[in-house]
């Protein structure tokens, strides 16, 4: 779920590089609203199948009450982790990445915080946990939205606001479709790893529980490039998007669709001559075995004209008879 709530980063990413407001406020509030009533949904669905859930989970008999205290309190908080983690991807979309991060410290200080009133103080034990856990990251986006109000962001939280595009809707749905089921895969898969856990015994389900801790953190690096990299891409490609737009915008013809291709008057006919007034101003040339009479003064001094070859007359060498 958490993995799902970063589709925000894409769309808001995308119209933000694009200078576009209007579409951001409408992808905006398409996403809070969508999210809510998902939310809602898998909070009912969740509570009503809490105990088949466990059951499918192989949850060892010795944890099996403290379990359902933990998962009960955590389903109840369903809306506020998805709106935590909605409002922290449509921020770093937008192209914010240090208030997402104040908002994430505020909710682990609460955190922390809380452990220790619920746990140590109160003894509460398991259920202490899980609620320190959802009050902190309710704590956390009501902050987030009374902070965001008074600094006049770019979108107002109100109910009037919370309303549904169709053409965003369908967008934030052809991104998320596969998402989803790509993290659902990787989730299901770990899901059935813990019910094979769970069957060696509490001890072995804590020590796996632990590790995958620092399986968390291992991870983090590259999770964090990875959001960094969708944002840049997403911020990118809608420049891109824009930049084409102008282009459009300036040179019509260039970018409308290709006319078909006007067709060509055939050419005119070529007017052929005569040949007979040409054939009546034809000279013959002389048979090559007839010498051809010297020019007068073609002996006369060096301006005597030569075509034959070098130092050769022309009744020597008869190649020009005529000029």
């Amino acid at each position: 779920g958490v993995q799902t709530c970063a589709l925000p980063i894409f769309l808001v990413g995308k119209y933000t590089g694009m200078r576009d407001e209007e579409q951001t406020r409408r992808t905006i509030g398409t996403t809070l609203s969508v999210f809510a009533a998902v939310a809602v949904a898998l909070t009912l669905v969740m509570l009503i199948f809490t105990d088949p859930i466990l059951a499918l989970l192989q949850t060892p008999a010795e944890s099996a009450a403290l379990a359902k205290q933990y998962v009960t309190i955590c389903f109840y908080g369903i809306f506020f982790i998805c709106g935590y983690n909605a409002i922290s991807a449509i921020l770093r979309g937008y192209g914010d990445s240090r208030r997402p991060m104040y908002f994430v410290a505020l909710s682990c200080i609460l955190n922390i915080i809380g452990d220790f009133v619920f746990v140590k103080y109160l003894h509460m034990g398991v259920a202490g946990t899980a609620l320190a856990t959802v009050l902190s990251q309710a704590v956390s986006m009501i902050v987030s939205i009374i902070y965001l109000n008074k600094k006049k962001f770019l979108f107002t939280f109100t109910l009037s606001n919370m309303r549904i595009d169709k053409g965003r809707l369908k967008e934030l749905a052809c991104v998320g479709i596969p998402i989803s089921f790509q993290e659902s895969m990787v989730r299901l898969s770990f899901l059935y790893l813990t019910s094979v856990i769970n069957r060696l015994g509490v001890s072995t389900a804590a020590a796996v529980g632990i590790a995958s801790k620092y399986d968390v953190f291992a991870m983090l690096p590259a999770t964090s490039i990875a959001s960094a990299l969708a944002v840049i891409t997403a911020q990118n490609y809608g420049a891109a998007k824009q930049a084409a737009q102008h282009r459009a915008a300036a040179h019509p013809r260039q970018n409308t669709q290709r006319q078909p291709a006007r067709r060509q008057p055939p050419p005119l006919p070529r007017r052929t001559p005569d040949p007979a007034p040409l054939a009546s101003q034809a000279r013959p040339l002389p048979p090559r075995s007839t010498p051809v009479p010297a020019r007068a003064g073609a002996d006369a001094g060096p301006a005597a004209r030569r075509c034959g070859p070098r130092g050769l007359r022309p009744d020597q060498f008869p190649c020009c008879p005529y000029d």
